[in-house]
């Protein structure tokens, strides 16, 4: 039995296991190309655009986080802390990377493999990178370099990178897995109108789940504004989930960016899970 609220109801955690041979054979060197190719585009959109504190590393980093995830899935990595210091890892390989790529156009191929003279490279970057403000109408003012203000900038940016891009990572990664099959589970969804999902919640906590109606309408993504979402997680072993794997469901709210959870990832029963397939149209 488990209480109406997120907080107080035992959730689904992550073992902390992963596939470590996988992990460092082929998540680790993938994620690092990755890393340099992402290094390269990123100086060639400041050469064509121009470099804008904390957007640009912080932009590159979502996207590298996002090409990052399938490799930890395929690692079967179920800790949030290892894929987070990976992450990390990754995205100074690609900021640093960046600074690489400047030196390379600098001073030519040959510097591609001088990593030893990266940090010379970058302490004279920081000594004479300028700050350019953009004034529509006007002319943009060029401030003379302040390497202590580039310092601290350099630092914001590396932190901002590694951050946005462990953020994306772990987020993209909270699907539940199956440790009895040892697979990810499958997740789908149905979009309820605003009040069923307390309906919903309160049934299934007082195992009453023959209380609800029969059917449950999906509403419009479109025309709803604020809407319900109730998502289901199963073992991928077959559509219909067996007392040996687990299932999870999660209700949440949405009328923006950040969503509202009553409940996150709450075990569910096959008698509860096949009423809720019942009456809902999840996909």
């Amino acid at each position: 039995m488990w209480g109406p609220t997120s907080s107080g109801s035992p959730g689904y955690r992550h073992s902390g296991r992963c596939d470590w041979f996988k992990l460092l054979t082929v998540a680790l060197p993938v994620g690092l190309l990755l890393a340099m190719v992402l290094a390269l585009l990123m100086f060639e959109t400041v050469v064509w655009v121009r470099y804008v504190i904390i957007f640009t590393p912080g932009c590159f980093a979502l996207v590298l986080g996002g090409l990052a995830s399938p490799l930890f899935r395929y690692a079967h990595c179920r800790n949030n802390y290892v894929a987070g210091a990976f992450a990390c890892v990754f995205a100074s390989a690609m900021y640093l990377g960046y600074y690489q790529a400047r030196m390379v156009a600098s001073g030519g191929l040959p510097m591609a493999a001088r990593i030893d003279l990266l940090p010379m490279f970058i302490r004279e970057c920081i000594q004479q990178d300028t700050i350019v403000e953009e004034r529509p109408g006007l002319p943009d003012k060029v401030n003379p370099a302040n390497p202590t203000l580039n310092w601290l900038l350099f630092a914001a940016d590396w932190l901002i990178a590694a951050r946005c891009c462990s953020w994306l990572l772990v987020l993209l990664n909270r699907r539940c897995y199956c440790e009895q099959c040892g697979r990810w589970m499958i997740r789908k969804t149905a979009h309820v109108a605003p009040g069923m999902g307390e309906m919903i919640v309160a049934a299934i906590a007082a195992e009453q789940i023959d209380s609800l109606p029969d059917s449950i309408p999906n509403v419009s993504l479109v025309r709803e504004v604020t809407r319900v979402h109730i998502d289901v997680e199963y073992c991928p072993g077959s559509e219909a989930v067996s007392a040996a794997c687990p299932a999870y469901f999660s209700v949440r709210s949405s009328s923006g960016l950040i969503p509202n959870y009553l409940v996150k990832q709450v075990p569910l029963s096959p008698e509860e899970m096949a009423g809720l397939a019942k009456r809902l149209e999840f996909r």
